[in-house]
């Protein structure tokens, strides 16, 4: 299950991890276009908001 869906219950401690031995991942976010088509001006402020909006809570996806 994604880290994302229950950090915040990790966090107030009302879900526990088990099997910890098996750990997940470390996944990142990508931001996926055609190689043949450059992102437009909207897709980089998209991905630019986003960076931000994310970055303090890079504990949830890592």
């Amino acid at each position: 299950m994604p880290q994302a869906l229950v950090y915040k219950a990790f966090q107030r401690q009302t879900l526990t991890q088990i099997l910890q031995d098996f750990t997940r991942k470390r996944m990142g976010m990508f931001a996926v276009y055609p190689k043949s088509k450059q992102p437009d001006q909207k897709l980089k402020l998209l991905v630019a908001y986003l960076q931000d909006a994310l970055k303090d809570k890079e504990a949830y996806y890592c």
